[in-house]
């Protein structure tokens, strides 16, 4: 498995090196140089030098339209599943903690299918799919975490989250974990 992980590596930095060209090299811009470090949250909603993400597997992440990388959850050093969002500032070189709980494995607060509130928010996840829509909001899609039901399973929730009203949508998928899919006819959408 290890020789697994080093040869997808090395195709990685040969994929990346093709790519950007010959002369790219990583550069060290932000966070600790050793492992097993947990989160410094500071203030929800402030930019602060003293912020910043812990180690953590996992995660979902975005780009926004400014340039800003945007993190939510993973698997925390310390914490377990987290569900914490994160704004960074390449700018500024900063980190913001947006929205979610400074403390792991949180249930997912539902709310009503198709109804944004500042309540909502996913549960506690590692390993969603994510993309940013063409006008800007950010999607989440399953993992493995909690849902509602509190316990540790396989998710099937969509959520949306705008920027702009920083609230979170659950639209589609179960609120519960484990849930099987329902395929209906392969080509025709259906509720």
């Amino acid at each position: 498995m290890k020789f697994l992980y080093s040869l997808l590596l090395l195709f990685s930095i040969a994929t990346a090196s093709a790519q950007i060209g010959t002369n790219a090299y990583w550069k060290y811009i932000k966070g600790d140089s050793t492992y097993y470090i947990g989160s410094t949250y500071g203030t929800q909603g402030v930019t602060a030098i003293s912020n910043k993400v812990g180690c953590r597997q996992g995660a979902a992440t975005w780009r926004d339209s400014q340039g800003n990388l945007w993190l939510f959850g993973g698997l925390a050093y310390g914490y377990g599943f987290s569900e914490d969002l994160w704004k960074y500032n390449p700018a500024t070189n900063m980190w913001t903690w947006i929205k979610g709980d400074n403390t792991g494995n949180h249930l997912g607060i539902y709310g009503t299918k198709g109804v944004a509130d500042p309540a909502n928010n996913p549960g506690s996840r590692q390993l969603a799919i994510s993309w940013t829509d063409a006008l800007g909001n950010f999607w989440l899609f399953g993992g493995q975490g909690l849902a509602a039901s509190g316990t540790n399973g396989y998710l099937n929730d969509l959520w949306k989250y705008d920027i702009s009203s920083n609230q979170w949508t659950w639209v589609s998928g179960d609120s519960v974990n484990n849930q099987l899919g329902v395929f209906g006819s392969q080509g025709v959408a259906a509720a």
